[in-house]
């Protein structure tokens, strides 16, 4: 069922998407960590490795403000905000030492993370 720029979806998938999500962000941190570093290029590693970090809190967040509760809309929150720093950090490494679209692309991304974290109780209303 459709209500604007929301869907209604059970819980159980939303809890299976998020987990999919923190299985993602897992293996991309794992993957920055254990890049091999170029002369020079070790940063690229870390900034993989950081939204790896940010996804998995990501994920982490959404999984545990869907037991909607106040205190787990509260630790969802929190992660969340963990997360959008992540990714900000991220984006700022990126800008500063590689490449500009890329970087902002990144901040843009943590901007977001920043307004779901906000309208987490919105979002938790359309999961069944």
């Amino acid at each position: 069922m459709r209500d604007g720029l929301f869907s209604r979806e059970p819980r159980a998938w939303a809890a299976t998407r998020a987990r999919g999500v923190v299985l993602v962000g897992a293996v991309a941190a794992v993957t920055g960590a254990l890049a091999p570093q170029h002369a020079g290029q070790g940063w690229r590693s870390a900034v993989l490795a950081t939204l790896g970090v940010a996804v998995v809190l990501f994920g982490a967040g959404w999984l545990v403000a869907l037991r909607r509760s106040t205190r787990t809309l509260l630790a969802g929150r929190v992660l969340l905000g963990l997360a959008a720093a992540a990714a900000a950090a991220a984006g700022v490494t990126e800008t500063a030492l590689g490449s500009l679209p890329f970087g902002v692309g990144l901040v843009a991304v943590a901007i977001a993370v920043a307004v779901f974290a906000a309208l987490l109780p919105r979002f938790l209303a359309q999961v069944d």
